[in-house]
C-alpha cells in the first residue's frame, strides 16, 4: 500500500488493525463512495464517506485480538438511504472477521519452543500451504497448555482459526476450529494436509 495514501489519513503504517480495515473497506468500495476522513480511536476506527451530495460517518469497532466486534452509524446527512445501505453492506463482509497481518503475529521460528516432531510438522504444512496460496499466521505457542494457533487464510474475506493440541512425545492429538469466515473448505483442506503427512 502506498505510503503517501496512508499519511493522507493519517493512517500509522506500523498498526495491523488502522491498516487492514483501510485495505479492507477500500476493497469493498466502488470509486463513486469516497472516504474524505478516518478518525482513529481506541478501539474504534471512524471513517467519513462521501457518496453525491449524502454524508455518512460509520463506526468500526474492534476488540485486543483485531476483530471487527461490531459497525454502527454515528452521523448522516443527506441521502439517509446511503447510510443504511453502506452499513448493512459493510456489516454483511466485514463484521465479526479478524484483521490480522504480519506485525501482530509471531514468527515461525518462534515454533522452536515446541517439540522438534510438531516443529517440523507445522514447518512442512506451511510450505504445501504457501503453494495453494493460502497464507500462515503464527498467532500464539502456549507450551504449558500443549497447543498452538494459526489463522489461515485465502483472502481478506475467507479465513479459519485453528487450535492445535499436541502431547509431551511431540504428536498431535486433536485440532479444532475455532472460528472461520467466508464460504470455503480451507478448514478440510488443512486436516487434509496433516493427515497426509501422517
Amino acid at each position: 500500500m502506498n505510503n503517501n495514501c496512508l499519511r493522507n489519513y493519517n493512517i500509522d503504517e506500523f498498526s495491523p488493525i488502522q491498516k487492514g480495515i483501510f485495505e479492507i473497506v477500500r476493497s469493498l468500495l466502488n470509486e463513486t463512495v469516497e472516504i474524505i476522513e478516518i478518525k482513529h480511536e481506541q478501539y474504534r476506527e471512524l471513517y467519513y464517506f462521501k457518496y453525491g451530495d449524502a454524508f455518512s460517518t460509520i463506526g468500526f469497532y474492534y476488540k485486543k485480538n483485531n476483530k471487527i466486534s461490531n459497525i454502527d452509524i454515528h452521523g448522516a446527512k443527506g441521502n439517509s438511504e446511503f447510510a443504511s445501505k453502506i452499513l448493512k453492506y459493510l456489516r454483511d463482509n466485514i463484521l465479526n472477521i479478524y484483521v490480522f497481518s504480519a506485525e501482530c503475529c509471531l514468527e515461525i521460528s518462534d515454533l522452536q519452543i515446541v517439540p522438534k516432531g510438531i516443529y517440523e510438522v507445522f514447518y512442512q504444512l506451511i510450505e504445501k500451504l504457501a503453494k495453494k496460496n493460502i497464507k500462515t499466521k503464527l498467532i500464539k505457542i502456549d507450551p504449558k497448555q500443549y497447543y498452538i494457533s494459526f489463522i489461515f487464510s485465502q483472502n481478506c474475506f475467507c479465513y479459519v482459526l485453528c487450535k492445535f493440541f499436541y502431547n509431551k512425545s511431540g504428536s498431535l492429538t486433536n485440532c479444532i476450529k475455532e472460528d472461520s469466515f467466508g464460504t470455503s473448505n480451507l478448514y478440510e483442506e488443512i486436516k487434509k494436509e496433516l493427515n497426509d503427512m501422517q
